[in-house]
């Protein structure tokens, strides 16, 4: 109270006032240590954006392992921790450094919550955005909590080299697919494609084999996840509807 410390000690045992005190104050030390170094997270929260970067490879590592409904655990993903007022730019700079992707190949997702609470990569960063401070992403897109969640897009080309993102319109959606083996009983990821959302799943079917690994003419079923905590369901997709009529 008033910047006061009152401590009250009843000994019970054989214990010499010596060592109560030098107890006291080890208890003290501890707590005032403890207190500076909240302080100090909260000076750091207030000048810098935690951004979590989402790539294929965490996606990868983490499906069927730690990972089987919805897509990731952000805690897992490489974590930076970026001034407010740097440029986006300068951001996908020290990315390319990290990952060895140069920032030209480079295009980062915003990640939104649907209704049903599971967070998925919702739209590209805009060169406006990418040319602003980094806490401004925040503020554009109501993120309240100290963090950003992006979703790191790299195309390869034949070479396995990176390449120009894909070209992008307006109805494209970018989708995540799982690939569940029946009789190995096991779950992974198969990779991700860009449907236009007038498409119907059955125009992807071969480029949806070629993804899993199987024969162009393999017969697959195709569900989609919906997730209501703590309700898990895979509901089955109507390949003959667009991913519009599907609501997907």
């Amino acid at each position: 109270m008033n910047d006061t410390l009152v401590v009250e000690v009843e000994v019970t045992c054989n214990v010499d006032e010596k060592d109560t005190a030098e107890h006291i104050m080890e208890r003290l030390k501890k707590e005032l240590s403890g207190k500076k170094h909240k302080n100090k997270e909260k000076e750091e929260t207030h000048l810098h954006t935690i951004i979590k970067v989402v790539r294929d490879e965490d996606l990868a590592k983490q499906v069927g392992k730690y990972i089987y409904f919805d897509l990731v655990d952000y805690d897992k993903v490489r974590i930076f921790h970026v001034q407010k007022q740097m440029s986006f730019n300068i951001f996908k700079e020290e990315v390319a450094k990290e990952f060895c992707i140069p920032a030209q190949f480079q295009r980062f997702w915003v990640f939104a919550k649907r209704e049903n609470d599971t967070c998925r990569p919702f739209r590209p960063l805009t060169r406006i955005e990418e040319a602003g401070p980094v806490g401004e992403l925040k503020v554009v897109n109501k993120v309240h909590k100290a963090e950003l969640k992006l979703f790191l897009e790299v195309e390869h080309g034949p070479d396995l080299c990176p390449i120009e993102p894909l070209h992008k319109v307006k109805d494209d959606m970018l989708l995540f697919f799982k690939l569940y083996d029946p009789e190995k009983e096991e779950l992974r990821y198969a990779g991700r494609f860009f449907v236009n959302c007038t498409d119907k799943p059955s125009e992807i079917l071969t480029s949806l084999n070629k993804l899993a690994g199987y024969d162009p003419d393999e017969e697959i079923e195709l569900y989609e996840e919906i997730t209501f905590e703590p309700t898990v369901m895979c509901e089955p997709v109507d390949k003959k509807l667009t991913f519009q009529e599907s609501e997907v």
